[in-house]
């Protein structure tokens, strides 16, 4: 039994540091235990009654990866030192450590204390010891450094957020302000700008997944809503220009931008529905102005993931009262 304690402690460090090296150094976003314990807190955040949530969505995401690798982390040390009498002695008397003292030792082995009043009682203890204290080390030194480029990732997020919406609060009013010139220069000069800011979120997602669980209540701060409304724009954008046309090659590349930002930022979409019925209703808004609505897309399930994902859904693009429906 001993033996088979020491494995398994062993087994639980691997494990932790293949998902946290994984998630925090790969770039391919959550490895399989912090993705789905993430998954699952997104999910009951997102439910109706956890609503008031949201806002505080990405702290409590951070919170539950950091916990719980620390957790596996502190699991995996203490069973290692559970694996035999003499894994932890007293450093004076060398008496055993009884269950409460070994745990402090794990702890302080892992934060590199070393307060000195117990010490490894073997030379395989010894050998582990010096391993799991610098294992300890590299936690926390690229744990620090990841939150603060998450940080980072998240003010990029806000910012692609505030960029869209400065051009318009909703898809007619953003398809206003690029149409405002019959040239489109708005959409033109802007162009350039909005798809490196799209791809750099993109790739936030990938090298910082908990990036996308920051989340808001307020749809014209929320990138996701942004996004679709930008979407949907580039649609009707594209079936007002003229084949082969600058204009259109722009469009083209926008829209390559929001496909990769999607590819990249939604980790599940099989479990989200598109409502085709919904959405085609919705986009009678174009309609309303004597506008051809956009025909569906293969896009159209992507960007519905990440609305859902995100707490919002097509109605939350095209808010009610209908968009000015005088006009």
């Amino acid at each position: 039994m001993q033996i088979l304690w020491l494995f398994l402690g062993i087994g639980i460090v691997i494990l932790t540091f293949v998902d946290f090296l994984f998630t925090t150094l790969s770039g391919n976003g959550f490895w399989k235990i912090s993705g789905g314990a993430n998954k699952m807190l997104s999910t009951w955040i997102l439910s109706n009654s956890r609503s008031s949530l949201i806002p505080v969505s990405g702290l409590l995401h951070i919170i539950l990866s950091t916990a719980l690798w620390l957790f596996m982390l502190l699991a995996g040390c203490f069973l290692i030192y559970m694996s035999s009498d003499t894994m932890v002695v007293a450093s004076t008397t060398k008496e055993p450590a009884n269950l409460l003292e070994r745990f402090y030792f794990t702890c302080y082995t892992i934060s590199t204390l070393g307060m000195g009043d117990f010490e490894p009682g073997n030379n395989l203890s010894k050998i582990l010891t010096g391993l799991l204290s610098f294992t300890g080390f590299i936690l926390l030194t690229v744990a620090m450094t990841y939150l603060l480029n998450v940080i980072n990732a998240v003010l990029q997020k806000k910012q692609l957020a505030f960029f869209i919406s400065s051009m318009g609060k909703d898809p007619l009013s953003l398809y206003r302000f690029y149409t405002s010139n019959a040239d489109l220069n708005p959409l033109l000069n802007h162009s350039s700008d909005l798809r490196q800011l799209i791809i750099q979120n993109a790739s936030s997602y990938g090298y910082y997944p908990v990036v996308h669980y920051f989340l808001t209540t307020d749809r014209k701060y929320s990138v996701e809503v942004q996004v679709a409304s930008l979407y949907e724009v580039l649609l009707k954008l594209q079936e007002d220009c003229q084949p082969e046309s600058s204009q259109l090659a722009v469009i083209k590349s926008l829209q390559n931008a929001i496909a990769i930002y999607m590819e990249m930022g939604i980790q599940s979409k099989e479990q989200y529905d598109t409502d085709q019925e919904q959405l085609k209703a919705l986009r009678q808004h174009w309609h309303r102005k004597k506008f051809k609505v956009p025909a569906s897309t293969d896009l159209d399930h992507a960007v519905t993931a990440s609305l859902k994902s995100a707490g919002w859904d097509w109605s939350d693009v095209y808010p009610p009262p209908p968009i000015d429906s005088k006009a």
